[in-house]
């Protein structure tokens, strides 16, 4: 489903789960994110998935473990360059 069509929804959408994972990881928060976040819902998003996938990658590829914390800041650190550009 869209943003554009979950937005007059977003309401309803977040209050029919606890958690609500919403891909999007720019521009955030999205209207349904904002409102998961003000139903009190667990609300992940696209930078989560992304740093998740960066992780199993490394440890598959090097067998080394990384601090997923440290891909998250890099990621936050990356899109907020990218939208000073």
């Amino acid at each position: 489903m869209s943003a554009e069509a979950v937005a007059p929804r977003a309401d309803e959408v977040a209050a029919s789960a606890p958690v609500i994972f919403d891909a999007i990881y720019d521009p955030w928060p999205t209207p349904l994110a904002q409102a998961a976040a003000q139903a009190g819902r667990t609300v992940v998003n696209g930078l989560d998935l992304l740093v998740g996938q960066a992780v199993g990658q490394i440890e598959l590829m090097t067998g080394r473990l990384v601090d997923p914390r440290l891909l998250l800041a890099a990621g936050r650190a990356a899109l907020s360059a990218a939208r000073q550009n």
